[in-house]
């Protein structure tokens, strides 16, 4: 639940103004996520997102195990079993024999 709520019937405002009512617990592969947003998607009508991004020490695979947790009082209550995917991205700096900024290959 996020507080101010847009008016019943129209889009979430640019930029975002609202903030969760309660505390927001996010979770990767049984890790906490640092730093996420959680707000009313701008522009669209009655879509909450959370925007995040993937920890660097997250494993790659195909069924990542992903929570939101939402603390209540002395609770906090979990959402369902989620996951998603997550692809390693190759950084520039561990690839072989490809041109560098000057124009050389490694």
């Amino acid at each position: 639940m996020l507080y101010p709520q847009p008016p019943t019937g129209l889009r979430g405002p640019a930029p975002p103004v609202s903030q969760p009512i309660y505390k927001l617990i996010l979770g990767i592969n049984n890790r906490a996520v640092p730093e996420f947003a959680a707000e009313y998607a701008p522009g669209l009508v009655g879509v909450e997102q959370i925007t995040f991004t993937v920890p660097s020490d997250a494993p790659a695979g195909k069924d990542i195990p992903l929570v939101l947790g939402m603390e209540i009082g002395p609770k906090t209550i979990y959402s369902n079993r989620a996951s998603f995917p997550v692809a390693r991205l190759e950084s520039r700096a561990s690839r072989k024999n490809l041109p560098v900024a000057n124009g050389t290959s490694r």
